[in-house]
Order: C-alpha cells, then structure tokens, then sequence
C-alpha cells in the first residue's frame, strides 16, 4: 500500500532530478525520496519529475543494460539509479530504454 498523498510520485525520478537529495539518501541522510520530498522537497519546489523523463521506466532500463544494474548495486560510476546513468552517459551510449 502506497503512502497518503504518494499518487505517481516516482522515487527513480525525484532522485534523477535532485542529484543533492540522491548522495543524501545514498548517504543515509534519508531512507527514500518521498522521505526527503514529504520533509523538505515539496515546501521548496524541488521537481518530483525531471521535465525530459517521459515514458522511462527504471526497471526496463536496468533490464536492458545489465552492466549498468551490477555497476549500481557495485556502487560504481558515482551512478544513483538508472536515470541518472541514462542522462549522464546513456543517451550519447544509444543504449536501450527496453529489454
């Protein structure tokens, strides 16, 4: 069962577009994005969508991209999640959005 108020809210996304808030919960400052967004995010405007995330789905991408999935239970390429990999180097890579 989703939290009060969570509707479509996408933690991938709100991550994605607050990189800030992606080392804090990384670093254990928050559990969740929703944490942050319910605490602080919200009251300040953060985006809880970046404007170009579209029809992407965390869980096609990492299906698809398998290395980009180890590397990011690795902790490696100072990635967040998907998304972030995917605007930081996915893109120019062609890589694929869908198994």
């Amino acid at each position: 069962m989703e939290p009060a108020g969570y509707g479509v809210f996408s933690d991938g996304a709100y991550l994605g577009a607050n990189p800030a808030v992606a080392t804090a919960v990384n670093m254990a400052q928050f559990y969740t994005g929703w944490e942050h967004f319910c605490k602080w995010g919200r009251a300040g405007g953060l985006p809880s969508e970046p404007g170009s995330y579209g029809g992407f789905n965390e869980v096609d991408y990492l299906a698809a991209n398998t290395d980009i999935y180890l590397a990011l239970i690795r902790g490696q390429y100072g990635i967040t999640n998907g998304w972030d990999h995917y605007i930081r180097g996915g893109i120019q890579e062609g890589r694929q959005l869908k198994p």
